[in-house]
């Protein structure tokens, strides 16, 4: 995995100046607590000489992504496809390192069922620990007049040991086997006020099936993207609601910052 990482990334400096290379970089705090940078590097392809509103932005990313938290790092190849304005399709893989240096470590626990509140925690032995991290997201877009209709569908899949142990995933706030697979399913219904803001509403629903766990949410958004000025490319995000099923928490915030900055290419 690290010499495909390797390639990739000379691949895209190779290919900075005469193709479309692009940079991201989101900041994203949350409560439940959470702190995390997501950076991409990645070129894009275009898949149609379009000017139908279905096809015109049609595309295909392919590069890395790195996410860093106080408690763990990855560092993967992405994919993203975009056949027709409607879809997207997001794929990732690559190395997941949990670290204690911070005070986040990872933690290991006895099942399922084990309790995962702040005590709980605090009494388990820090560790560090290297694995394996991928995610599958596919994406349905539709707009009518100025409303505009989102939901994805995530697969996340880790690998952190054995199958038979348990650890506490700080990505979804819950207990997953040290092997094993979530779903979160997100839906957004926003109303497009003019083309920089729109505000809406997100239901989000995280579920593990082999220990049948679920935390449910639902919370109001705002969306934020500058359309000209150096700000172009860059998007604002808040959420604020709360939970209807989750084992200790109630309410929810989030805010999330980014831009796409492009590097090489004519456009």
């Amino acid at each position: 995995m690290k010499k495909v990482l390797l390639f990739i990334l000379a691949l895209l400096l190779q290919t900075a100046v005469c193709s479309e290379l692009y940079y991201t970089s989101s900041f994203a705090l949350q409560y439940p607590p959470g702190i995390q940078n997501d950076s991409r590097l990645f070129i894009r392809f275009d898949l149609y000489d379009s000017d139908d509103i279905l096809f015109k932005d049609s595309k295909i990313d392919i590069g890395i992504q790195n996410k860093l938290t106080p408690s763990y790092d990855y560092l993967g190849v992405r994919m993203n496809i975009e056949p027709i304005a409607v879809l997207d399709i997001t794929f990732s893989a690559g190395v997941f390192a949990a670290f204690e240096a911070l005070g986040f470590p990872f933690l290991e626990l006895q099942g399922y069922d084990s309790d995962f509140d702040d005590a709980a925690l605090d009494l388990l032995e820090p560790l560090n620990r290297t694995g394996t991290y991928a995610y599958l997201c596919q994406t349905a877009k539709m707009g009518f007049g100025k409303m505009v209709f989102m939901h994805s569908v995530t697969i996340n899949y880790f690998n952190m040991g054995s199958r038979t142990k348990y650890f506490f995933e700080r990505m979804s706030n819950a207990i997953m086997a040290q092997e094993d697979v979530n779903l979160e399913n997100e839906t957004y219904f926003l109303y497009k006020f003019n083309p920089s803001i729109m505000l809406g509403l997100q239901h989000y629903y995280l579920y593990i099936p082999d220990s049948k766990y679920i935390s449910q949410r639902v919370s109001l958004t705002s969306i934020f993207t500058p359309q000209s000025g150096f700000a172009k490319g860059a998007y604002a995000v808040t959420i604020l609601g709360g939970f209807l099923r989750d084992k200790y928490y109630d309410l929810y915030f989030a805010f999330l910052i980014g831009k796409e900055f492009q590097i090489g290419g004519d456009k």
